[in-house]
């Protein structure tokens, strides 16, 4: 059953905690709708899920649950999202799960499903412990990162929790610029950080290290339960002798720590962290030095509504056209 997005809050604050995660929560339902996107919301008393309609070429479309499940999931769950993807005229849905092992394989046995050729959301990813002391963190980290770290508490910079949300996506639009430029990358606009920072309010926070004034690194984290979220990161190309991000990425270590989250993710990495062909090689390399505990999630995969859309999507993702 579809329902409004405050019948969804209404039984979103039900759940169990354990069960929640942001990109099932009402903060990023809005979000979403917020930068264009159609959001849905479908629930019965075993199920509740937010559902996203992803753009394709040439008016296609597919439905995408993201991070799923937050929830019990039945049977029923499939039909009423196959129901939904009919009327959105979808060509398939893709479910791209939580969990580090498929404990759903019973309820997908007589779906028609297949391994997605790509995800927005990571196959891997690196979980830190914030149970542990922060001297206990630090002896994890490669030798360098903690002097790096030294070193830049040593330099004349400032961090600030950038609140303003219009500001802060100044900064960071501006900043990731010079980043997607430096490591070829593509970055967003500066409305959707915005829209981002504002949609997801209490569960979003916005650091930004100035060095005499001026922002050289900026990151974006988001928070729900016991999670803290290192989402994005930008840096400017000057003064990369202050050793800006490996101090910032520790101080937010440390705020979600005294904000008693437990993990600290650090979302995505590359699936071979030896593969220098990598695109991800870098950024997975500099976030290994920090924790080098790897985290392995069930595969996304997608159920297609129509085939001949569905092998056209996939053929056209294959030979990159």
């Amino acid at each position: 059953m579809i329902i409004t997005q405050e019948k969804f809050l209404e039984r979103y604050k039900k759940i169990q905690n354990s069960e929640k995660n942001i990109w099932q929560s009402p903060e990023w339902g809005i979000f979403q709708w917020s930068i264009g996107k159609k959001v849905f919301s479908i629930w019965n008393e075993n199920y509740l899920s937010l559902v996203v309609k992803q753009d394709l070429w040439f008016g296609q479309n597919f439905l995408h649950v993201q991070r799923w499940p937050i929830w019990q999931t039945d049977d029923d769950f499939f039909i009423d999202l196959k129901k939904l993807a009919v009327q959105e005229k979808s060509a398939f849905i893709r479910i791209s799960q939580k969990d580090e092992k498929n404990q759903w394989e019973e309820i997908f046995y007589n779906w028609k499903k297949f391994s997605a050729i790509w995800d927005i959301f990571p196959k891997f990813s690196l979980l830190v412990d914030l149970t542990k002391s922060e001297d206990e963190i630090l002896m994890e980290m490669k030798q360098k990162w903690r002097y790096n770290i030294r070193l830049a508490q040593r330099k004349w910079v400032k961090i600030f929790e950038e609140k303003k949300s219009e500001k802060a996506a100044e900064i960071f639009y501006n900043l990731s610029i010079e980043t997607t430029k430096r490591d070829w990358f593509s970055g967003h606009s500066k409305e959707v950080y915005q829209a981002m920072i504002e949609s997801l309010w209490e569960k979003v926070k916005v650091y930004i290290w100035y060095f005499k004034d001026e922002p050289i690194c900026a990151w974006i984290f988001t928070f729900e339960w016991e999670i803290a979220i290192y989402y994005y990161w930008v840096s400017s190309n000057l003064h990369r002798n202050l050793m800006a991000p490996y101090f910032l990425q520790w101080n937010a270590i440390v705020e979600a720590k005294k904000m008693w989250f437990k993990k600290y993710d650090f979302l995505w990495i590359a699936w071979d962290e030896k593969n220098k062909s990598d695109p991800w090689y870098w950024i997975t390399n500099f976030k290994m030095k920090f924790w080098w505990e790897k985290v392995e999630y069930f595969e996304a995969f997608d159920i297609p509504v129509s085939y001949f859309k569905y092998f056209l999507y996939r053929l056209k993702k294959f030979l990159k056209i």
